[in-house]
C-alpha cells in the first residue's frame, strides 16, 4: 500500500487535501458503473453509509439516469 505522508497536494495554485481526492475518486468509481459494494471496499468502509457519504453524483449522472423516463413522457427541462 502507498503511503502518502504530504497533507496537502498545490495543483494549479489550488490546495487539494488527499481525503479529497477520496472523494474524487469515489465518484467517478460510482459514476463509471462500480457498484457501491465495491467502492466501500476499495475504500475500506464497513458500511454502505460510509461509503454513501464519499461518492457525489455528477449533474451529468443525473440527466443521462432522467433521459430513462422520456418514453414516459418527460421532457429535458433546459
Amino acid at each position: 500500500m502507498l503511503a502518502i505522508t504530504v497533507g496537502y497536494l498545490f495543483l494549479r495554485r489550488i490546495y487539494v487535501k488527499i481525503h479529497d481526492i477520496r472523494h474524487t475518486a469515489a465518484s467517478h468509481l460510482l459514476a463509471g458503473g462500480v457498484d457501491i459494494r465495491i467502492v466501500a471496499d476499495i475504500l475500506g468502509h464497513s458500511t454502505l453509509q460510509m461509503a454513501m457519504r464519499y461518492t457525489h453524483v455528477f449533474q451529468e449522472t443525473k440527466t443521462e439516469e432522467m433521459k430513462r423516463l422520456n418514453h414516459l413522457g418527460f421532457e429535458e427541462k433546459e
